[in-house]
């Protein structure tokens, strides 16, 4: 059974007085197998350097500094190929006062448990039933599932429910993440929340408690904030923290995608294709094959960690 999770997905940080080296080097990517890639301007910086989801922006004026941007695949790659230490980085951020300004840190929980019910989380906000510091919303539904937002896309602080699993394709499990994005003086108050030694789970739970709960309704009562929290969401606040783990899922939390999309999704394709040539025909024809662009950066993330392990990956059912 898989477990639920709490994890960085995304980190932002400008540094003065520091030079491109040395950022690499402050978050670890310094490795002879890591190679930057020259881009360029980016953010109103000329130039920028690209690693598997890290870009590193540089070239303007001594008070914009140099730019250290994490995607979601960034912090992967900083779990696996990097520092890999999130309290370390953030003591050394921390440590680095006025010369650092951190301007984005999301944070996520996965609920691989059942938890939470994404289609009553969407009936309850479609039809009102919650108090929020947020007045914007928005629900979007497709073939990927449904994502929850809560906060315009230029808010502080902003809130994303949305089905995990329907997005990647898995119809066997149950995934559902709750990610929270927190701009300038909210990420730099949770780095600092974190670098003191608050848990992860605390952080999290504490921000949505103070900007959303769902709540049931009473007919009887006008007062929204009067209603009692809905079972589900008080269940999520009190039972997250104690229920989950803050993990470094790494790449492999990429590579377990990988597997599960060969063969979920392409596998009958595959078998049929192997019932008609055989595996020395398929490999005859992927041997041949020459993708029509560049490799896109998640497949080469998962090459070069392949490589670095001399050809194979291990890693555990749970893809963590």
């Amino acid at each position: 059974m898989e477990t639920n999770v709490f994890l960085i997905d995304w980190l932002t940080f400008t540094v003065k007085g520091s030079t491109v080296d040395q950022v690499k080097s402050l978050v670890g990517l310094v490795d002879q197998a890591v190679h930057w890639e020259v881009l360029g301007g980016c953010n109103g910086y000329p130039q920028s350097e690209f690693y598997a989801g890290v870009r590193i922006m540089y070239g303007a004026s001594d008070e914009m500094g140099i730019c250290c941007n994490m995607s979601g695949q960034g912090c992967r790659s900083f779990e696996t190929f990097g520092m890999g230490d999130w309290i370390k980085l953030f003591d050394i951020l921390v440590s680095l006062g006025d010369n650092i300004n951190i301007t984005r840190c999301d944070v996520a929980f996965d609920d691989h448990t059942g938890i939470l019910d994404i289609e009553r989380i969407q009936v309850d906000t479609n039809d009102g039933n919650y108090t929020a510091k947020f007045r914007w919303w928005k629900c979007e539904y497709g073939s990927a599932g449904t994502s929850l937002y809560y906060g315009s896309p230029q808010s502080k602080i902003r809130l994303r429910i949305y089905d995990k699993a329907a997005e990647r394709g898995f119809e066997d499990q149950h995934w559902i993440r709750v990610e929270l994005q927190l701009r300038d003086g909210n990420a730099d108050s949770a780095v600092r929340y974190l670098y003191s030694g608050m848990a992860i789970s605390t952080v999290f739970t504490g921000v949505l408690r103070n900007y959303i709960q769902f709540r049931e309704p009473n007919d009887l009562d006008s007062n929204k904030s009067r209603w009692p929290m809905a079972d589900y969401w008080s269940k999520f606040l009190d039972g997250a923290a104690p229920l989950t783990l803050w993990v470094k899922p790494g790449v492999e939390y990429n590579l377990f995608n990988l597997q599960r999309f060969v063969i979920e999704q392409a596998g009958n394709a595959i078998s049929c294709y192997v019932a008609i040539y055989g595996f020395a025909g398929l490999a005859d024809r992927l041997s041949e094959f020459k993708p029509m662009h560049k490799l896109p950066a998640k497949y080469q993330l998962l090459l070069d960690l392949a490589a670095r392990d001399g050809g194979g990956v291990v890693y555990d059912e749970a893809g963590f």
